[in-house]
């Protein structure tokens, strides 16, 4: 993916994270309602399968 930048946030019963990917010029930002232990990691698997996608996709 390059250079990104990336910042992870919350308050009590939510959480957000916001991705910059200059090389893709693409951002991203995902927020839950939800916020535990486990939940910073479930919601960076659930954007894992987006960036992969994006890498694949460069050079068509």
């Amino acid at each position: 993916m390059g250079t990104h930048y990336v910042h992870h946030g919350g308050v009590p019963r939510a959480q957000c994270y916001l991705y910059l990917v200059p090389k893709y010029q693409l951002g991203v930002f995902i927020i839950t309602n939800q916020s535990g232990d486990a939940t910073a990691n479930a919601m960076e698997r659930a954007l894992a399968p987006l960036f992969d996608r994006v890498e694949s996709m460069q050079g068509r």
